[in-house]
């Protein structure tokens, strides 16, 4: 028996590989499973598939770092968790999205 709101199947990859020179690549990938919204199934949520990446150079004091989130573009939806209120019955979530970082470390 499976919850609303709940995936029947979620997996998860997560690959990480920095190199001695400072260079690093992240490769993640976040899997979930058709889902109802609500106790009803009146709205079934698709199933989909999320793929992030990011990069990162260290130098010195400095560390620079570009994420991508969501670089296929999927269109996916959390459904409404149930804590007493009524509330959104799902919520999109968002495109691709890109993050520049920079850090200085001042020690």
């Amino acid at each position: 028996l499976n919850k609303p709101s709940t995936p029947e199947y979620q997996h998860d990859l997560n690959i990480s590989y920095d190199t001695p020179l400072g260079f690093g690549v992240t490769v993640s990938s976040n899997y979930n499973s058709a889902v109802c919204a609500a106790r009803m199934c009146v709205v079934k949520m698709p199933a989909v598939t999320i793929l992030n990446a990011g990069i990162h150079q260290k130098f010195r004091n400095w560390n620079i770092k570009l994420d991508a989130t969501n670089l296929t573009h999927e269109y996916a939806y959390r459904p409404r968790q149930y804590n007493g209120s009524a509330g959104q019955l799902i919520t999109a979530m968002p495109l691709s999205r890109y993050n520049l970082t920079a850090r200085f470390n001042f020690k």
